[in-house]
C-alpha cells in the first residue's frame, strides 16, 4: 500500500511540474496562448491546466500501472 501511496505523490508532483514548466514556455498549441512563449495568458493558463488534468495526469497513472503490471508480471514469470 505504501508503493501506491508513493506512486500517487510521484504522479501528482510529475503533473504539477509539467504544468509550471509549460506555464513560462506556453506552447503553441493551447487555446489563447499568443507568439510570445514567454507570456501566459488567463485564457491560456486556463486551457494548459485543462490539458494537464484531462491529459497529463492520466498518462502518468496509465503509464505507471502498465510498468507495475508489467514488473509484477515478471517477477511472476522469473520466480
Amino acid at each position: 500500500m505504501l508503493t501506491y501511496a508513493v506512486l500517487l505523490i510521484f504522479v501528482l508532483g510529475y503533473a504539477a511540474a509539467w504544468f509550471l514548466f509549460n506555464l513560462g514556455r506556453m506552447p503553441p498549441y493551447i487555446p489563447g496562448s499568443t507568439t510570445d512563449p514567454t507570456f501566459a495568458p488567463p485564457e491560456a493558463v486556463r486551457w494548459l491546466a485543462i490539458v494537464a488534468g484531462a491529459l497529463v495526469l492520466p498518462g502518468s497513472v496509465l503509464a505507471c500501472v502498465l510498468a507495475f503490471r508489467l514488473g509484477r508480471a515478471l517477477s511472476r514469470r522469473l520466480a
